[in-house]
């Protein structure tokens, strides 16, 4: 018999969504409801739908765990180390590591465990789709406590996922607040020790490194690498327009002769490429920000940044926002620090917002924030964004 668990059928979890409820009840004629219906109205639809048949079951168990996968999110990546990469490029090697765990285990789904404090292997899955992927699915028990109403017992479901082609690991969690550790011997309120999810997330990381007897390189290795890779993605969603390139060529003997004044009668002697490189940013800067069709940063591109942090070689910093989510590239500051990472070819933090594959139920945009931290990057998703998106947002990063 299926039951949907508390964790996901509680509203202010927001594991399982409404919207995505509709998506799954849209394709399957056997579910009788209407889309209009309350949230509850949907899930008892859904959950009558999955006692229906065994078939009917086993793709409503297999729809909770992708959706359980999706949605507001932090992601934490890292490096495998050389050694590691070659490893995982067996599937065969993997499989016959796992085999064994999962075969004791005995289950292959999110929804029909009882889970400890311990972290468990709950399902393998090798996707190849688009690109080779394994997922592992983790999940442990947890005390939710916020100072007011009872206690609870709660799943806290992590997903691990490794891409073999680019040798990179991929933690993944839900954001949570007030989040303790479970002792099974019952709610000791005072002394309650309090776990973050990122915490969590890289603690499933370490369970599947572990697991398969691997490695990460070190931040030493990876630090520089993870920001020339952010720096990159940054310069592919801020090229100049074409309407800024044009006013610029139709002004370039002026600017020409500008910069010749410069370098030939008031700063004599100086590098003449760097006041050049300085004219230029000074008027792309100034056509930018008067520019009356802001559009022309946003336009036909999947991403635009709306706040930026760095530092360059000298220690210098930089933290940069727009007002009201408009694109940074149209802002004064963008300019004023554009140079810095220019030269340093690194970024620590970006802000940006991705155009949504499919708007169908959500928002055409979503905001995204990814930064720089030591060994790892981390990616932040702010409002529910589907597994398609979550990818693209990956997928351009790593191409970076």
């Amino acid at each position: 018999m299926f039951v949907l668990p508390d964790t996901f059928k509680e509203s202010n979890e927001d594991y399982i969504v409404v919207n995505a409820m509709k998506r799954f009840i849209k394709c399957r004629p056997d579910i009788k409801c209407k889309l209009g219906d309350s949230r509850q109205v949907l899930l008892n639809a859904i959950v009558k739908y999955a006692n229906s048949t065994k078939n009917a079951e086993e793709d409503t168990l297999q729809w909770v765990d992708s959706v359980v996968k999706e949605g507001i999110k932090d992601l934490y990546i890292r490096e495998l180390s050389d050694e590691s990469i070659d490893y995982v490029q067996n599937v065969d090697d993997i499989y016959q590591k796992l085999e064994p765990i999962l075969r004791k285990n005995k289950v292959n789904h999110l929804c029909n465990n009882a889970y400890t404090n311990s972290m468990q292997l709950v399902r393998f899955q090798i996707d190849e789709s688009d690109f080779l992927i394994y997922t592992f699915y983790l999940c442990q028990c947890v005390f939710v406590y916020d100072g007011k109403s009872d206690a609870k017992v709660r799943w806290y479901p992590i997903t691990v996922d490794i891409y073999p082609e680019s040798g990179l690991i991929v933690g993944r969690g839900k954001p949570k607040q007030n989040m303790f550790e479970y002792n099974r011997e019952g709610i000791d309120l005072k002394n309650l020790i309090k776990v973050t999810p990122e915490y969590r997330i890289q603690q499933g990381m370490q369970y599947v490194l572990d697991l398969l007897n691997i490695n990460c390189k070190s931040s030493a290795e990876v630090n520089w690498k993870f920001k020339n890779c952010l720096y990159k993605l940054l310069d592919t969603y801020t090229d100049t327009p074409v309407e800024i390139t044009e006013l610029i060529e139709n002004n370039k003997d002026k600017i020409a002769n500008v910069i010749n004044i410069i370098c030939d009668e008031i700063c004599v002697g100086s590098n003449k490429s760097d006041i050049q490189s300085d004219i230029f940013n000074l008027v792309e800067k100034y056509f930018s920000i008067n520019y009356e069709d802001k559009t022309i940063f946003t336009r036909g591109r999947e991403a635009y940044p709306l706040r930026i942090s760095a530092t360059d070689e000298e220690e210098s910093k930089v933290d940069q926002k727009s007002a009201q989510e408009h694109p940074l590239q149209s802002k004064a500051i963008f300019f004023d620090n554009k140079k810095m990472m220019q030269k340093s070819q690194i970024c620590d933090g970006i802000v940006f917002k991705f155009k949504r594959r499919n708007k169908t139920y959500f928002d055409e945009e979503f905001k995204v924030k990814i930064g720089i931290k030591n060994n790892h990057c981390h990616i932040k998703f702010f409002e529910y964004t589907e597994e398609v998106d979550i990818q693209n947002v990956l997928q351009l990063f790593i191409n970076s």
